[in-house]
This record gives C-alpha cells, sequence and structure tokens, in this order.
C-alpha cells in the first residue's frame, strides 16, 4: 500500500510539473470547447459556448472543472485544472492495482501493472484540458466493475458496473461501447444466465431500455453524439479501416512499453482457450471484445475523418495487457515457446514498418507516443530517432520473452523495462506538447493579449481574415470572454459550429456585421491579411493579432489578402485601398518587395485597374514601387511573379512585401502611425 500511495505521489508531482511547463492551449479546438462548456456551467448553469447550446454528452469533466471558474482570473482556472488533471490521471494507478489484485497477482505485478497505468504517454494530456484523462481513469474503474460483475453477477457488482460505464461514458462518448460489450462478453460466459437475470428482471430492464430509448427520441442521436456527430456520416471503407487499425496496434505495441506486448497477447489467448478460473475467461471476453470495439471506433475515425493514429481513443487498454502478461508468466514456461514466436513477429513487424513513417506534422494529435518519437527526430533527425526506439524496443522484446524462461528474475526487470520506455516517452510527448504550447503562445498569445477583457468595456468584435488559422481565433477566445462570436470577412475559415458573424466591407470602407455598422474594439487576425483601420488607435499590437479602437464605426484604410504576419507575399494576393471619410481616394500606396537569395522571383508585375508596373529585382536588394490614388472608388491592386517560391514550412511565395499609405492626410493622425508593417 505504502508503494501504491507513493507511486500515486510521483505521478502527480511528475504530471504537475508537465503541466505547469505549458503557458496555453494548443490542442484546439478540444481545450476551447471543453473550458467554455465548464465556464458557462459555472455562471449560467447551461451548457453554451458563446451564448449558443451545445449539444455535447461528454459534460463530466466540464462539470467537475466548472466550480474552479468561480475564482475568476482565467490563468489560475488554468492551471487548478491542470491540477487535478494530474491527480486525477495519477488515481488511475488505483483500479489498475486493484484489477491486478481481483485477478490474484503477486505484489511485485500489482505495483508494476500500477505503475504501468500512470506511465502511459497517453497521460501526457493530464496537462490538457481535455476529458482523455478522466475518461481514462473511469474507464479503468469500468473494467475493474465489469470484471468483477461478470465472475460474480451479484445485484450490487451490476450497479457498480452499470454506475461507472454510465460515468465513463459521459466523460468520453465513445466508452458507450462498454454496456453492449459487457452483455456480449456475459452472454458468451454463459447464455443462461444472462437470460435469468432478464426474465427475474424484467421490470426494470424494461423500464431503463424505455427510458434510453425516450431519451434518444426526445434529444436526437445527433445531439447525443454532439462533436461526434458526423460518425453517422461515416462511411464503410474496410481495406482502409483495416489499415489504420494494424497501424494504431503496431503505435500500441510500442506504447505499453514493448515488453509486456507478447505475453499479453500470448496470455489473453491462454485466459480465453485454457482458463484457469471464470474470473480469468470473464477478464479475457470482456477485454477482448472492449478492445476489438475501441479499434474499430479508431479505424472508422482514422479512415474517415483524422486520417492519423487514434491512441488517444485507445490507449485505456494498455494497463490490461500489462495485468495478461503478469498472468501468463504464472502459467510457467510452458507459454515460453509461444510468446518466443509472438515476440519473433513483433520484432519482423518493428523492422518492416518503422516509426517514422507514421509522425507526420499536423498528424500527432491523436498519438502521444508519436509525439515523443517526434521531438527524438526533431533532435536527432529522422534515422536516429527511429533506429533508437526500434533498438530499444526489440530488446524488451526480447527481456519479455526471456522472462519466461526465469520469471522470478526477469519479471520484475520486464515490467520495470516496460514502464521507463512507457514513461520515457511520455516525458518526451510531453516536452513535444510544451514546446507546441510555448510556439503558440508566441505566435497567436503574445504579451497582454490574454488580458484583452481588462483594456476595453465593451464585446470585442474578433475579426477572422482568409487565410487566419482557426487556432489563432480559438487561443485569443479561450483567454477572452469579451469576444463574441467571430466575423467572418469574405474567403475566411469559419472557427467553429457554434456561431459566427458575416462581415462585409461596403465601398466607403466601414465594416458592415450582419449589415450593420461596426462601432466597437475590434480584434483583427494579421496572420495572412495585413490591415489598417481608420480613425482608430491600436491599444495592442501582436505578431499575428492586432486590437484597434475605433473612434466611431470601424472603417478599413487599407487590407493586404496574402500577407504572411513575417512579411512573405503569397502568389494569391489582392490589396483593397477605401476612399477617405470626404469619399475621394489622396496620397500613394508605397510597395516594397525583397527577394531573398534563392527564393521569390525576379520579375514582378503590379497590377491596378487604372495602371500595370514592371520591376525587375535582383537577389537580396529591394525596390520600391509607389502607385498614386485617385478617384471614388476603392483601388485594388495585385502582384503577380514569374517565378514562384516555396518556403520549409511549404508556403509558396512570391517576395517579402511591405504596403505602406504615405502623403495621406486624408487618412487622420492615428492612421497614418499606424502603417502596415
Amino acid at each position: 500500500m505504502l508503494a501504491l500511495i507513493g507511486l500515486i505521489g510521483a505521478s502527480f508531482a511528475l504530471r504537475l510539473w508537465g503541466g505547469f511547463g505549458r503557458p496555453t492551449v494548443n490542442m484546439v479546438p478540444d481545450e476551447y470547447i471543453y473550458s467554455e462548456l465548464s465556464r458557462s456551467l459555472a455562471f449560467s448553469y447551461e451548457p453554451l459556448i458563446r451564448g449558443h447550446v451545445a449539444h455535447y454528452f461528454s459534460l463530466a469533466f466540464p462539470l467537475l472543472t466548472a466550480p474552479l471558474w468561480r475564482f475568476g482570473d482565467a490563468e489560475l482556472v488554468y492551471k487548478l485544472t491542470q491540477a487535478l488533471n494530474a491527480l486525477i490521471a495519477s488515481l488511475a494507478a488505483v483500479p489498475a492495482f486493484l484489477l491486478a489484485r481481483e485477478l490474484r497477482l503477486g505484489s511485485t505485478a500489482r505495483v508494476g501493472v500500477a505503475a504501468l497505468a500512470v506511465a502511459m504517454p497517453g497521460l501526457v494530456f493530464a496537462s490538457y484540458i481535455s476529458t482523455d484523462v478522466l475518461g481514462y481513469t473511469l474507464c479503468l474503474c469500468a473494467l475493474l466493475a465489469a470484471v468483477r460483475a461478470l465472475d460474480q453477477p451479484t445485484p450490487r457488482r451490476l450497479a457498480w458496473f452499470l454506475a461507472f460505464a454510465a460515468l465513463t461514458s459521459f466523460a468520453r462518448i465513445q466508452y458507450v461501447v462498454l454496456v453492449p460489450v459487457f452483455l456480449a462478453a456475459w452472454a458468451l460466459l454463459d447464455p443462461r444466465e444472462l437470460y435469468g437475470l432478464l426474465r427475474r428482471h424484467l421490470v426494470v430492464c424494461g423500464t431503463i431500455v424505455a427510458a434510453l430509448l425516450g431519451i434518444l427520441i426526445l434529444v436526437g442521436l445527433r445531439s447525443l453524439l454532439g462533436g461526434y456527430g458526423d460518425v453517422l456520416n461515416f462511411g464503410i471503407r474496410p481495406i482502409v479501416t483495416a489499415r489504420w487499425i494494424s497501424i494504431d496496434v503496431l503505435v500500441l505495441a510500442y506504447a505499453v512499453g514493448a515488453a509486456v506486448f507478447p505475453g499479453a497477447v500470448v496470455g489473453l489467448a491462454a485466459s480465453l482457450a485454457r482458463p484457469r478460473a471464470r474470473l480469468e475467461r470473464a477478464s479475457s471476453l470482456f477485454v477482448l471484445l472492449f478492445f476489438a470495439s475501441l479499434l474499430v471506433e479508431a479505424g472508422l475515425f482514422a479512415s474517415n475523418l483524422t486520417g492519423e493514429v487514434e491512441e488517444r481513443y485507445l490507449f485505456t487498454i494498455l494497463p490490461a495487457l500489462g495485468v495478461f502478461f503478469a498472468l501468463a508468466i504464472e502459467r510457467g514456461r510452458r507459454l515460453a515457446l509461444a510468446v518466443s514466436g509472438v515476440a519473433a513477429a513483433t520484432l519482423i513487424v518493428f523492422l518492416r514498418f518503422p516509426l517514422t513513417a507514421y509522425d507526420q506534422p499536423g498528424k500527432l494529435t491523436g498519438s502521444p507516443f508519436l509525439q515523443g518519437v517526434f521531438w527524438l527526430q526533431q533532435r536527432h533527425g529522422a534515422g536516429s530517432a527511429g533506429l533508437l526506439t526500434t533498438t530499444v524496443a526489440i530488446g524488451l522484446l526480447a527481456l519479455g520473452a526471456l522472462a519466461f524462461f526465469q520469471p522470478r528474475f526477469l519479471m520484475p526487470l520486464a515490467i520495470v523495462g516496460a514502464v521507463a520506455f512507457a514513461g520515457s516517452f511520455s516525458v518526451l510527448a510531453t516536452l513535444q506538447g510544451n514546446d507546441r504550447s510555448r510556439a503558440a503562445a508566441r505566435t497567436y498569445l503574445p504579451k497582454d493579449f490574454d488580458r484583452i477583457d481588462d483594456l476595453t468595456s465593451r464585446p470585442v468584435g474578433l475579426v477572422a481574415t482568409a487565410g487566419s488559422p482557426r487556432q489563432l481565433a480559438l487561443e485569443l477566445m479561450f483567454w477572452n470572454r469579451s469576444i463574441g462570436d467571430p466575423i467572418n470577412l469574405p474567403g475566411s475559415e469559419r472557427v467553429d459550429d457554434f456561431g459566427h458573424r458575416s462581415g462585409t466591407i461596403a465601398a466607403d470602407g466601414r465594416l458592415l456585421v450582419e449589415g450593420k455598422p461596426w462601432r466597437g474594439s475590434l480584434l483583427v487576425s494579421d496572420y495572412a491579411s495585413q490591415i489598417q483601420l481608420r480613425d482608430a488607435r491600436r491599444l495592442l499590437h501582436g505578431l499575428t493579432s492586432d486590437l484597434w479602437q475605433p473612434r466611431a464605426e470601424a472603417r478599413f484604410a487599407l487590407m493586404t489578402a496574402g500577407l504572411y504576419f513575417d512579411g512573405w507575399l503569397a502568389p494569391d494576393n489582392s490589396t483593397t485601398v477605401w476612399p477617405g471619410s470626404r469619399g475621394r481616394m489622396q496620397g500613394t500606396v508605397e510597395i516594397t518587395l525583397t527577394p531573398p537569395a534563392g527564393k521569390g522571383s525576379k520579375r514582378i508585375t503590379i497590377k491596378t485597374s487604372k495602371a500595370e508596373f514592371h520591376v525587375e529585382l535582383a537577389p537580396g536588394r529591394s525596390s520600391k514601387v509607389s502607385i498614386p490614388l485617385r478617384g471614388t472608388r476603392p483601388l485594388k491592386i495585385t502582384v503577380g511573379s514569374n517565378r514562384i517560391g516555396q518556403l520549409d514550412d511549404g508556403r509558396f511565395v512570391i517576395a517579402k512585401a511591405r504596403f505602406r499609405l504615405i502623403q495621406a492626410a486624408h487618412l487622420g493622425t492615428n492612421a497614418a502611425r499606424a502603417a502596415n508593417r
């Protein structure tokens, strides 16, 4: 017991350390959604996102964290939520330990299984505002309750299972398969018992089924699924789904620590085919059916929606593999040959399918283990990272197989090796997540941009421009409640499905939101569109956003769509200059173009509705073009080239550019000072 308490304490401290290294959210939209639901439940007692009802069934975590928002300060609540998540993750050791004890494993195996449960790379989500960790711990409790209820199906044990299954499903909707899996395992274990229970409690069972059907009819299946409503549109793609399932199993074989994987496979088969007690067969049936259902869910998601490894939907089952590894060793050397065969087959798969083929940037959200591999790859190269990971995993496979020949000495070493391997990649995944969080803070949340609520007393309009990433808006809305539904200009992407406002720019430069002039503060995305406002004061200036306070109606002076925050100009660009308050264009637009050596183009063509300019650029040297502003209508400017370059991050560009309004007395002092950078 002391070892278990020490394990929980150490895990909590390490998870807390990992969480406090994240300055902001970076798994969007999940973290924004669950934090917004939590805040809404705390203050309005309704599941709302920006005032819109959110049909989310997975409300357990928002309800649990809602009281924290009474502290008020968003940063404090963020850290308290991380601390709560670290505690929940560490408490997963308790049901894992009890499951091992239920199956009568020795004290070393019990502590080893508990340690493996808190070392999983998937627990990197303890640093995030998400339901994964709560679902993980509750699911282990449901697994323990299911095994106990299948062994002795008393009303008390059945009630405990149903309670944990309901709570787990309320935390993460994909665990709704727990009850059907339990019934299937019970039917396969002994159909007569299940039939007898249903007959004895026909009224109770009928009432439960009728209540569930009533909720389903009244609320609707799509509403119950909430953010997972797209599953109703999934197509059946057997080959693609099977491919993703096989990749998921490959990653899980690594993530569980490799050493226990072959023994767990054989242990599951042995407990199913030749159980020494009803408890063994019940547990193996439930684990196999549950694992299969989760794999199908993950495969369908990957093949129809995400196109990535879905470890986050599967790592719940990994502590059970540690249990069956220990159960197989207890059977003695008679399983050693079978385990060696599975280990050899796993080794061939490890060598044939390197992990570096799947740790692609932008496709790592669902697999913390691959995030750890990617962290190694960034620092030591793909070849070295893959070689190191595979070599250590193969060594652990050999150790796990040899443990069946000398279980007394090698079984503890195999478990320690598995815990160390899984724990190491949990640390690496945490470092990778923290790196991404710091990068998100630098790019999307510069200094003071988390304090917009303190700078203005009126609602803030968040203007989404063409090319602006969703993460930018979600970061800003996470930290500032004064921001309402985003205002989408033509060509911009909707931030989420919870409400937006259509914005247009009138011929005189006024911003019209749902047809009405906007008079409040504006938070404008400058990620891929550079903007100047007229007669407005800039309260905050950041790398990818500006906060403006117009004197009256918000009016645009200049906007360049396709000009990135770092000055690179995209091939598909367009600049619009609007007339002044008197309805006339005055002054000039100065365009500065620079093609760094090896990138960009040499011949530039600048077109307007009235003129065309040609510029020959020398590598590394800047050229300026001044375009006079005349007339009463908005002027459009496009910049083209004879050659397009590509940056290391994949963006296509033609040159570095700067657009500046000069000699424009009609703009007013504030607008002239706020010329584009």
